[in-house]
């Protein structure tokens, strides 16, 4: 019985993740615009990882910028970038490990960092890390489920607000995004 509800809930989190998918592409998906601390975004959506991070006793520490401007943004949206990055940043992991998030401004953007202890990537595997159904297959991420589409959402919404994200890895000792948003934006 647990057997088929796991596979239940992850058949859910692939349909859901083909769906937002399939919104951002035909830019279907009504936004709901608002004025958003960046900052808050961040802590909410730590909290409600605490759980998993403690599990893998993984310590988080922010780090923010003392005058951060909010940004107009949909709140879900930017909620699930970075709920999918630090989840990501959970899952590939080591047990102990450590995730930093510095958060600043630079010129227009509210630049965000996140970087982890983790498994890192390798060169051919960062190439195709915003692919459609792609995951990085190796000795580390047997036992890690997903869909593959988590940072394909990551980088479309990035995109959609006219952001920029880059990813800087190095195999077996971790792995940084940096996310610009523009503080500025016409969505």
């Amino acid at each position: 019985m647990e057997r088929s509800s796991t596979r239940l809930k992850s058949l859910l989190v692939l349909v859901n993740d083909l769906l937002d998918i399939s919104r951002l592409e035909t830019k279907t998906k009504k936004r709901e615009l608002e004025n958003l601390s960046i900052k808050q975004v961040i802590k909410s959506t730590v909290q409600f990882l605490e759980y998993e991070a403690k599990q893998k006793n993984i310590t988080i520490q922010k780090q923010f910028a003392q005058k951060l401007p909010s940004i107009k943004a949909d709140n879900h949206e930017l909620t699930r970038l970075f709920t999918n990055i630090l989840s990501n940043a959970i899952k590939y992991n080591k047990t102990n490990g450590k995730i930093f998030i510095d958060v600043s401004t630079s010129e227009d953007y509210v630049k965000i960092k996140i970087s982890d202890t983790g498994i890192g990537l390798k060169i051919e595997e960062k190439e195709r890390l915003f692919q459609e159904f792609y995951r990085a297959k190796n000795e580390h991420t047997r036992g890690i489920s997903g869909t593959g589409l988590g940072l394909t959402i990551v980088k479309q919404i990035v995109d959609s607000y006219h952001g920029k994200i880059s990813v800087d890895s190095q195999y077996g000792k971790g792995t940084t995004f940096t996310i610009d948003l523009p503080i500025n934006n016409n969505n």
